[in-house]
């Protein structure tokens, strides 16, 4: 009776384990399935959660070979659309030279744009500004450090953005908008750089070599 009772343990053992192999093929093949079958939405989750962080990056602009001291317009695109700003961001390279004073004179067609107070926004390069004139196509304004306050002359050591203008474009196309800097190397009325320990006067020259405007499409 006790062999019996052997044999009939050996023979459920027996039976659980064919029974068992086929049960873990059938695991093995529908896991293997939903992988497969789930792998492309993984991937294109991978590709949403990680972005190339390329249109995040912010470019220099290219320098311009431009005799020092120079002061030069920038702006980071060549097209834009109706009622959009435009951001024109104003560099200054003083060379060797210790500057004081630098005054922008800016024209524009006011076709094209428009500009208010608030879309000025200087930087902290000089310790002074003052916005002397803005009527419809022209800017007026200086940039200075007061000799009176005993407060160091600016000296840049690379080219250095000492403002932004945010202009606006209109509802007119043209295939070129020019921002430009009036300038004479023979007057210190227009866009000029003072040099520190010059007072002004008659006499007074303007130090600045060398200016550069920008120019772009504007359509819709």
């Amino acid at each position: 009776m006790k062999a019996e009772q052997n044999q009939v343990i050996v023979e459920s053992k027996f039976l659980w384990g064919r029974l068992l192999i086929p049960i873990l093929l059938l695991v093995g093949l529908a896991v293997t399935a939903y992988v497969v079958r789930n792998f492309p939405q993984v991937e294109q989750r991978a590709i949403v959660i990680y972005p190339s962080s390329t249109p995040l990056m912010s470019l220099a602009p290219s320098p311009l070979d431009l005799a020092t001291p120079y002061i030069r317009l920038h702006t980071n695109k060549d097209k834009y659309p109706y009622q959009a700003s435009v951001p024109v961001e104003i560099f200054l390279n003083t060379g060797d030279m210790e500057i004081s004073e630098a005054h922008i004179s800016l024209s524009y067609d006011p076709h094209f744009f428009s500009l208010a107070p608030n879309d000025i926004k200087v930087l902290d390069v000089f310790t002074s500004f003052g916005l002397e004139n803005l009527a419809e196509g022209k800017l007026d304004m200086t940039l200075f450090v007061p000799p009176q306050q005993d407060y160091l002359p600016v000296k840049t050591d690379t080219e250095t953005k000492i403002a932004i203008i945010n202009f606006k474009t209109g509802s007119e196309s043209t295939d070129k908008a020019e921002i430009r800097l009036i300038f004479s190397k023979k007057s210190i009325e227009g866009t000029s750089l003072i040099e520190a320990g010059k007072e002004r006067g008659v006499q007074l020259q303007n130090a600045l070599e060398n200016v550069s405007g920008v120019s772009f499409e504007i359509s819709p």
